[in-house]
């Protein structure tokens, strides 16, 4: 959780396993290997990016 991306302080979660996130929690996510990512809220989804300069959908 927060702000900045720390490959060394993530969690592990086994198959079937999730983690309840608030919603206006700061996280970053990492995958190993292949992954199903499956994400439930109110919709509509909307991604805030901290950083600017990592939202994939930024015009450059």
């Amino acid at each position: 959780m927060g702000d900045h991306f720390e490959a060394g302080k993530m969690l592990s979660f086994p198959p079937g396993s999730f983690p309840y996130l608030d919603p206006d929690m700061h996280h970053c996510a990492m995958a190993s290997g292949e992954a199903v990512v499956q994400i439930h809220g109110m919709s509509p989804v909307q991604f805030n990016y901290v950083n600017p300069n990592d939202d994939p959908g930024r015009k450059k």
